[in-house]
This record gives C-alpha cells, sequence and structure tokens, in this order.
C-alpha cells in the first residue's frame, strides 16, 4: 500500500494484477508429450531439449488461470510457433521440414496471377492487419491462431512477459 495524496493506493504489483496482467499462480504440467501429442506434425523435427526450452518460456507466459480452457492449446500454438521460427532461421535439407515450413507461411490473398509461365502474386498486408502490434506472433499461423485466442482471453491487446 502506498500513503499518498490520494489516500491509501494498492502497490503497483496489485493493480497489474488486478487489471489481469500479472498471474503468480502455478501451470498446470505441459510436458513434451503434450505437445507432440496436439502437434505431432513436429515430431523429429527439433530436439526434445529445444521443445522442452520453449515450453519452460511458454509456462512464463500462457497463464492456466487466465486461458482456463484455452491453456494447453495455447501452450501449444505458442511452442510451434517459435519451433518454427528457430527452424526457419536453421534451415534444413529435409523435404518433411520444408513442407512444414511451407504450410506455416502467410499466404494472405491472392492478388494476381499469370498462365504463361505460371506466376501467383499474394497481398499478405491486408491478411495481417489485424495482427498489427504483435511482433513476431503474425509471422506464422500458429502465431495468428494464439493472438486470435488472445484476444478472446484477454479483451484486447495485453501480452505481458515477467
Amino acid at each position: 500500500m502506498f500513503n499518498g495524496i490520494y489516500g491509501n493506493l494498492p502497490s503497483v504489483n496489485a493493480l497489474r494484477s488486478r487489471a489481469g496482467a500479472v498471474d503468480n499462480s502455478q501451470n498446470p504440467p505441459y510436458t513434451l508429450e503434450d505437445f507432440l501429442s496436439a502437434f505431432p506434425i513436429f515430431t523429429n523435427k527439433a530436439s526434445d531439449d529445444t521443445i522442452n526450452e520453449w515450453i519452460t518460456m511458454a509456462n512464463g507466459v500462457i497463464g492456466y488461470n487466465r486461458y482456463k480452457g484455452y491453456w494447453k492449446f495455447s501452450m501449444g500454438l505458442f511452442v510451434a510457433h517459435n519451433l518454427v521460427l528457430q527452424l526457419r532461421l536453421a534451415g534444413s535439407a529435409d523435404d518433411s521440414l520444408k513442407q512444414l515450413l511451407n504450410k506455416t507461411e502467410t499466404k494472405g490473398f491472392k492478388q494476381s496471377k499469370s498462365v504463361g509461365s505460371l506466376s501467383v502474386s499474394y497481398d499478405t498486408g491486408s491478411a495481417l492487419a489485424d495482427y498489427n502490434g504483435w511482433g513476431t506472433l503474425k509471422d506464422t499461423e500458429y502465431g495468428r491462431q494464439l493472438i486470435d485466442i488472445m484476444k478472446t482471453v484477454n479483451g484486447g491487446g495485453i501480452f505481458y512477459v515477467l
């Protein structure tokens, strides 16, 4: 409590907690097996240690008390999104990995096409307009799904990292 000219005011952490920005509770366990069961496409695409690191980070961002029924899926989306970004950076000659990464690219709306020598272009700007301000989360299908859940759960653009 802060005793100021406006009387007794709650601490900053208490205000944040009341606003829903801080969740000091513990999440239920979320394991590598939970992730691979929900997202089997990632089996043998990254090391168990790497996936577990992303799970640890997800636990710091996705709080069960806030996400409730969305929690488990949101945890998986966070991990999947970050794995895709990491795998894109690493690159690979593995065809199955290339297929996974192609599926998660932003396609947008078809803007034009040609038949002779086959050319297609997409308007990704308008497709991503709803996701402005969400950093790299807008860069994968998994991230955009997570943004949609976050908007539903948080009632807006709150993405508070402790």
